[in-house]
């Protein structure tokens, strides 16, 4: 197996939005780290492009679950079946572009459903039915929109914004038995990013980036490993940007 080290040996890390993306690549990096990762998804075609990555790697296989993360009766049969757990990364997102004209009660409630209900609903079970771990680490993964706004991108934004906020209310709540804290990515070279639609040039855009350059996962991922580590014990509530200094 090759592993970057062993600071998650043996940890169970439940990941939601697991199976693609920045949430794959985590569940990767935790692996190579000496971590289980639990990934939640709901794409079959997904998970089993996961699992290659995994084979390439000459990794276990991931313990996995597919699931509509919005369906709270399959949430909780979940839960109530899952083993404690050392941590849990939020990575599940959508984006929905639109301006504030076009907004729409469907509009909203697939942007929040999944951004913000899904993912407080998974972590009150968990605390209910004492699925943490003494000590375990919880990290969110926000975004760039939560605090730097653009146009068409309301709804992401405040879906963001209010997932920081309970998050920090997590952690004042549950500290010090559990640690949480918030990743804050810029734009990431990602499926994501072709939701944004640039009115410049996107090389204009990455020219007002101070590194000028896109992010890429492997920027994020030694950030998210050392807070899911007992390196980072003494860290809760904390908001780190990771956006190639476009925040300053």
């Amino acid at each position: 197996m090759i592993q970057n080290s062993d600071k998650l040996l043996n940890k169970r890390i439940l990941v939601t939005g697991g199976t693609a993306g920045l949430g794959a690549h985590l569940a990767i990096e935790i692996a190579k780290c000496g971590g289980i990762p639990i990934v939640l998804g709901r794409d079959q075609e997904k998970l089993n492009s996961l699992i290659l990555q995994f084979e390439s790697f000459n990794l276990a296989l991931p313990q996995f679950h597919l699931f509509d993360l919005t369906e709270l009766d399959q949430m909780t049969a979940f839960v109530d079946e899952l083993n404690e757990v050392d941590g849990l990364i939020l990575s599940a997102g959508v984006n929905d572009k639109t301006t504030v004209k076009f907004i729409s009660s469907k509009k909203i409630d697939k942007i929040f459903d999944i951004n913000f209900t899904a993912q407080v609903q998974l972590i009150q079970q968990l605390i209910k039915k004492k699925k943490f771990k003494k000590g375990a680490s919880v990290l969110g993964i926000s975004s760039l929109s939560a605090g730097y706004i653009s146009a068409t991108n309301s709804l992401y934004s405040a879906s963001k914004s209010a997932l920081e906020q309970f998050l920090k209310t997590l952690a004042i709540e549950h500290a010090p038995e559990i640690r949480v804290n918030i990743i804050r990515p810029g734009l990431l070279n990602s499926k994501m990013a072709s939701a944004y639609d640039f009115s410049e040039n996107i090389d204009e855009f990455i020219n007002q980036v101070p590194m000028k350059r896109m992010g890429e996962f492997s920027d994020i991922h030694p950030l998210a490993l050392m807070l899911l580590s007992d390196e980072s014990s003494w860290m809760t509530g904390a908001v780190i940007p990771i956006d190639g200094g476009t925040s300053i």
